[in-house]
């Protein structure tokens, strides 16, 4: 029975991290990604996941779930002893250990454990990214990543492209409504999706045999998809026989965690840009295939 408060040391061991937006990036992969492989390889952790927040001041929250009180020494020693350095060095000014509540009402009392795990890969999925990649040419990869990344999401809960489309459609109007969409921010997003219009469709059409640069977080994904499989066909199993679960709703919410983690700052307004731009990726592409087939019924008549 998942509890609403589990303070430290209580199942879960819950940090701030308080720090810039790219010494984030640094102590995701440099501290808390070879820390908790480390400690999940000796069992002393099942699960942990990180996200990033501003209250106003930036910072990171990552949490660490294990079953035996007694390692929690453990758990803070090899957590602390790394972050000593960074502290020393101003990169990180104030460390703090919280009270952990989760967000039982929007994850659904019998699916929260379940969101924990899809939180827990996909921390390690975005970790293992975020190392892989450095300076502008990464933030391009970035977006090509992001853009990926909910897709195959997407595919991974059994989404059509049509139901991707109308997904894409009511997330998009919500943040539209969020920052007061006007002529001149949608002539901006018209301007950068011509640019990037390209990418996205290389994207999203990425696969082992064509990836090329790409491969590494073409891999990631593809081991997530694997990763979390059963899962999502227990999410999916558990929302058909109650109707209380809104699984479009739920799969908002998972979707706005990982672009939480992609990005390193001002992670809505890049939500509300991916949102936008597969949107209208979607409808080109169904455009496209009505397209295919009208000429293929046309030779077939012939």
């Amino acid at each position: 029975m998942t509890k609403q408060n589990y303070i430290p040391g209580d199942e879960w061991l819950y940090y701030k991290i308080y720090c810039g937006v790219k010494t984030a990036d640094e102590i995701l992969t440099q501290v808390f990604l070879p820390t908790s492989t480390l400690l999940k390889e000796k069992n002393i952790i099942d699960k942990w996941f990180f996200i990033r927040y501003a209250d106003p001041d930036l910072h990171l929250r990552v949490r660490f779930h294990f079953d035996n009180i007694y390692n929690i020494g453990i758990i803070m020693h090899e957590i602390n002893s790394k972050l000593q350095c960074l502290v020393e060095s101003k990169k990180i000014w104030k460390v703090m250990l919280d009270t952990y509540q989760p967000e039982i009402e929007r994850y659904h009392p019998m699916l929260i454990t379940h969101a924990e795990t899809l939180f827990w890969i996909d921390s390690e999925t975005t970790g293992l990214f975020l190392d892989s990649i450095d300076g502008d040419e990464g933030e391009k990869i970035r977006w090509m990543f992001a853009f990926k990344n909910i897709d195959a999401l997407l595919t991974d809960f059994g989404l059509s492209l049509e139901q991707k489309q109308q997904f894409m459609a009511s997330n998009k109007e919500t943040y539209a409504l969020e920052f007061g969409m006007n002529k001149n921010l949608k002539f901006q997003l018209d301007q950068k999706y011509r640019n990037i219009k390209v990418d996205i469709h290389l994207a999203l059409n990425l696969n082992k045999e064509n990836a090329g640069e790409y491969l590494s977080f073409v891999d990631l994904l593809e081991q997530r998809t694997n990763r979390i499989y059963h899962t999502v066909n227990d999410i999916k199993k558990i929302a058909r026989t109650n109707e209380s679960i809104d699984i479009s709703k739920l799969l908002s919410s998972y979707v706005h965690m990982a672009m939480n983690r992609i990005f390193r700052s001002k992670q809505r307004i890049h939500e509300m840009v991916v949102y936008d731009f597969l949107y209208r990726h979607y409808k080109s592409a169904i455009a496209r295939e009505k397209l295919n087939e009208k000429t293929l019924l046309e030779l077939v008549s012939k």
